[in-house]
């Protein structure tokens, strides 16, 4: 029976170690956010409006997300009571280009 548990769990640890690259991910260090907004929505549209960054390469995808900590290890055991992201471009209070990391 622990075998099996084992052969079965073994797969989604890899998937997972995967995706977010063991706290980190292909874009970049994950991020805790306090919030983040999908570019396209309203909330995100005036937020990159606000900052000037609707022209900004890494802003015409993903999410917009707004104050955030760096270094957020994943798998290390930290949590996150906001948004954990990957972004494309870290930009002091605001972060572009996000994809929002599921827990």
């Amino acid at each position: 029976m622990l075998l099996a548990t084992v052969f079965l769990a073994l797969p989604l640890l890899t998937a997972a170690t995967a995706i977010v690259g063991r706290g980190s991910c292909d874009t970049g260090p994950v991020h805790c956010c306090e919030t983040a907004h999908k570019v396209d929505s309203e909330a995100g549209k005036a937020l990159l409006r606000e900052h000037n960054l609707e022209n900004h390469p890494s802003a015409h995808f993903g999410s917009v997300a707004q104050n955030c900590d760096t270094g957020l290890g994943i798998l290390d055991g930290s949590t996150c009571s906001g948004a954990p992201v990957c972004c494309e471009s870290f930009l002091g209070l605001i972060s572009i280009g996000c994809i929002v990391v599921h827990l």
